[in-house]
């Protein structure tokens, strides 16, 4: 692992293991797969944006002026007008792709439907991508759980039949995954009726091995004892020479997008600042 950190301001950097890598500060890689499905954007005077379904029984909110720590949104609607069937949050110290794994899975779901009555069992189905990782497994009578090999990620299980309306309200999470730690330390959560294949595309994402991109402000904050931090290898040019890609290539690179396009505006929603110390997580406000 890596012991210090260069101090190349222009610097872009490959983290691992992802779920300590921290956020980001655009939402764009985690939209893209919903707006390539048609999915209509707005925002709100705040900055807050939000994608809803062509046929509104789904709806996301990146919500970086929300009331909360919860900065990404996910709820399914039988009834446009009733409850959310299913919601899914993320914090804002949240890989973003982490939270690009789980919208794939939506965007890949959303065609015939099985975003809304998908099988939500069996819940091991969702556990074994952590199994591969060597994750270790706890059974307790109420819960499974999980810890990762360094123990700062992690997976929970509620065994029993929640109760509907508290989930909906956050008070209780069927899955609840966590990643991080002190300042950069995030959760993510699912409700009862989330489909096993989306839970699944979280914990798939949390697992992967592959390193993600940060820039050098993004990796100051993180720690050497837990994390390895490598500088991108800059490309040989047409001259010979050789280019270092800029923090604005890097993110069309993973997104294709830029926010800021999709909203016709010079600037994106606000950004929470990377590497700022979320509030606690419980209770979460749905």
């Amino acid at each position: 692992m890596s012991t210090s950190f260069p101090e190349d301001p222009s610097a872009l950097y490959h983290v691992s293991p992802r779920y300590l890598a921290g956020p980001v500060d655009i939402g764009d890689p985690a939209l893209r797969p919903l707006l390539d499905q048609n999915w209509s954007l707005d925002k709100d005077p705040l900055g807050n944006v939000f994608l809803t379904a062509p046929d509104h029984s789904a709806r996301l909110g990146y919500l970086a002026e929300g009331e909360d720590e919860t900065l990404w949104k996910i709820a399914a609607y039988e009834d446009p007008f009733g409850a959310p069937l299913w919601v899914s949050t993320f914090s804002s110290a949240a890989p973003v792709e982490i939270v690009e794994g789980f919208t794939t899975a939506l965007a890949q779901q959303y065609g015939d439907d099985a975003h809304l009555h998908g099988p939500v069992r069996p819940a091991a189905r969702a556990m074994e991508p952590l199994l591969k990782a060597g994750w270790a497994r706890t059974d307790e009578p109420g819960y499974i759980s999980f810890d990762s090999p360094d123990r700062l990620a992690g997976l929970s299980y509620r065994k029993h039949v929640l109760n509907r309306a508290a989930e909906l309200r956050g008070g209780e999470d069927k899955w609840l995954i966590r990643g991080g730690a002190g300042a950069a330390s995030w959760d993510a959560a699912c409700t009862s009726l989330v489909p096993v294949a989306l839970v699944t595309a979280i914990t798939t994402a949390i697992t992967d091995p592959a390193p993600v991109v940060r820039h050098h402000a993004q990796v100051r904050h993180l720690s050497r004892e837990t994390v390895t931090v490598t500088p991108l290898r800059p490309t040989p040019t047409a001259g010979g020479g050789l280019e270092q890609p800029t923090r604005s290539q890097a993110a069309k690179s993973r997104s294709g997008l830029s926010l800021a396009a999709a909203l016709e505006s010079p600037a994106g929603p606000p950004a929470r600042a990377a590497g700022s110390a979320p509030a606690p997580a419980t209770p979460r406000h749905r």
